[in-house]
């Protein structure tokens, strides 16, 4: 062993250092062993310092690379959104995305592509929501045209039947009295009636002539683009018409 005092080598029996007389018992002190402690070279600091540098360089260039994409995908989805916003359903769903993953790429600390993409997309989504609305409007108005025309024919049809049903009452009075009626209330008041009573005549404008020798009977058509026969006037008053047969 060694004394901790002056450092010269004693025999382990010893208590008492021979050279310099400190006492060599054990003590509370730390344990010291007889090896000098090892002290890192200065290759192995150059070592250590170089791959310090390389380990947060690799870090950072990872935490790049993931950071990244968000800012070419956000860049190249408002670029595509430009060019689709006007089909239905993938141009808004792009833009949307694209929307979305530029919002992420604003925290990177490279902000012009992300930004690009986001002016992009959101003019592709605003372009793209502007024409479905306007398609939809289109659509329901087609629809309600298409369902007016329907009913108006409808009922136009109905009054075409109730007319020529009028009309065959009115030249039936006229075999019986030699003359048309005045009214077509007339027609109802005859035994039997020439005309049901179920019958409405207020649709219709009755208009006797030359002493009741002669009429005409009329109504407003509904569909004012009814091309069929008997039709007169331009719209909106045009009008299907018959008259006497006598």
């Amino acid at each position: 062993m060694f004394c901790y005092n002056c450092g010269k080598e004693q025999p382990d029996v010893n208590t008492i250092c021979d050279n310099c007389g400190a006492n060599l018992a054990p003590t509370s002190s730390p344990v010291t062993t007889d090896e000098p402690p090892q002290v890192a070279t200065e290759s192995e600091k150059a070592e250590i310092s170089q791959t310090a540098p390389e380990s947060n360089q690799q870090n950072n260039q990872a935490t790049n690379n993931g950071k990244s994409w968000k800012q070419i995908t956000a860049l190249v989805l408002g670029i595509v959104s430009i060019f689709f916003f006007f089909v239905p359903f993938i141009g808004p769903v792009v833009a949307l995305v694209g929307l979305i993953i530029g919002i992420l790429g604003l925290r990177t600390s490279r902000k012009t592509m992300p930004i690009i993409g986001l002016v992009l997309s959101s003019i592709s989504l605003l372009l793209s929501l502007l024409i479905t609305f306007t398609l939809t409007l289109g659509f329901i108005e087609g629809f309600s045209n298409a369902e007016t025309y329907s009913r108006e024919r409808a009922n136009d049809a109905s009054k075409k039947a109730t007319i020529h049903e009028i009309q065959n009452a009115l030249e039936q009075y006229y075999v019986d009295n030699n003359a048309y009626p005045p009214a077509l209330a007339n027609l109802k008041a005859t035994t039997p009636p020439l005309l049901g009573t179920s019958v409405s005549t207020s649709n219709y404008r009755y208009l006797p002539a030359n002493r009741d020798k002669t009429y005409t009977l009329s109504f407003t058509l509904e569909n004012q683009d009814d091309p069929g026969d008997n039709v007169s006037g331009t719209a909106p008053d045009r009008s299907y018409q018959v008259t006497n047969k006598q």
